[in-house]
């Protein structure tokens, strides 16, 4: 459930996104795709790119 959810909020463009713990409970591969992806988008966001 948590791997959809964090799929679904990362599918479109984000503009603030807020978590905690994003990647507790998942395996490494898991870990390391939803990491790439909340980096990705901070790199790419206007805010997390100040």
């Amino acid at each position: 459930v948590q791997r959809a959810v964090l799929a679904r909020e990362l599918s479109e463009e984000v503009r603030v996104l807020i978590v905690a713990n994003p990647c507790f409970g998942l395996d490494f591969a898991a870990t390391a795709a939803i990491r790439a992806k909340i980096m990705e988008a901070r790199s790419t966001s206007p805010i997390g790119s100040r």
